[in-house]
């Protein structure tokens, strides 16, 4: 019997030292995020990790590790033990449409190595033109798309970006086609549109918004469900196409494994604050909508977004060989 329970013991005294589930977290817990600093990923990221931070009582600290359509942030946390100290803040970009692009061995797979945690914020695209083009709203450019027969310039941040595929969308809902000249990233695009030497652009407001009372520029359109609050006389592109509708999201993700616990206490924080004034304030700042979704209804979006980017990336021949 004492051999017994001499055998038990580290067993026992395991058990009893074990930390408590709940007492994550214990220290700073690291949020890596897809792009660079001072991008508009990056600011949301920065936002939320003040709201996990005043919620959850320690520091949650971005750290920036873009590149790659985002696999190198999304490759260290899948490849992170679940403990919840390593956390990921990504986009649509990387999570639905750098899978479709990428279709040979991509690092990660998006859905299977990654726990959705809560999808924070929306945020629709602008169609912006030259002014130079005289064109003042989304029938007129459609007829002046259809009228060049492909010819007309579009911009956009690159190959495969929302953009690019967020236009193909809209121009196969139009029913016409036309030129797709690819830049490094929405600003540079913009600046083209901007100058006249590319006649459109459909991007994010962060890009955009800006340029609204720029008198080389004309907001034709937004891509979401309902005008845009800072933009109330520009329509929705649905008003003319109706049910045409592109959202670009952003939203924290874990490790595959990570406790569903920690994942429920983060979901908690976020939408607390979904009906907060402050905070709803803090990110329209930005041009986006703080939705705080839960985990559930955010996996199932995942699950339904992987496919349907990789459809419009087909579609739009953006996929690497």
């Amino acid at each position: 019997m004492r051999c017994r329970l001499t055998l038990l013991l580290p067993l026992l005294l395991a058990l009893v030292w074990r930390p408590a589930a709940a007492a994550w977290p214990e220290r700073p817990v690291r949020l890596i995020v897809t792009y660079p600093a001072g991008g508009n990923t990056d600011t949301l990221a920065r936002l939320t990790a003040e709201l996990l931070s005043e919620a959850l009582g320690q520091q949650f600290v971005v750290d920036n590790r873009g590149g790659a359509g985002g696999y190198i942030a999304m490759e260290a946390v899948a490849r992170a033990a679940p403990d919840g100290y390593t956390l990921l803040f990504a986009s649509v970009a990387n999570i639905a449409i750098a899978p479709g692009v990428m279709r040979r061995h991509p690092p990660v797979d998006t859905v299977a190595d990654l726990a959705p945690v809560s999808l924070v914020a929306t945020n629709p695209l602008i169609m912006a033109v030259s002014r130079g083009q005289e064109i003042t709203s989304i029938p007129q450019l459609v007829a002046r798309i259809r009228a060049e027969g492909g010819r007309l310039l579009y911009g956009s941040g690159g190959i495969g970006s929302t953009q690019h595929l967020g236009m193909e969308l809209f121009l196969s809902r139009a029913g016409v086609t036309a030129t797709h000249v690819p830049f490094r990233g929405g600003p540079a695009a913009m600046a083209e549109v901007v100058s006249g030497r590319v006649p459109v652009l459909f991007s994010n407001p962060s890009d955009i918004v800006a340029f609204a009372n720029s008198p080389e520029v004309r907001l034709v359109g937004v891509s979401g469900p309902a005008r845009l609050a800072e933009l109330p006389g520009v329509p929705t592109i649905a008003e003319t196409l109706p049910g045409f509708a592109v959202e670009t999201w952003n939203g924290v993700f874990g490790p595959a494994g990570l406790p569903a616990e920690y994942v429920q206490r983060m979901e908690r924080a976020l939408v607390a604050k979904r009906g907060d004034a402050a905070v709803a304030a803090r990110f329209a700042r930005t041009s986006t909508q703080y939705v705080a979704m839960e985990s559930a209804p955010f996996a199932a979006l995942v699950r339904a977004e992987v496919p349907r980017w990789a459809e419009l990336a087909r579609q739009a021949k953006a996929q690497e060989d």
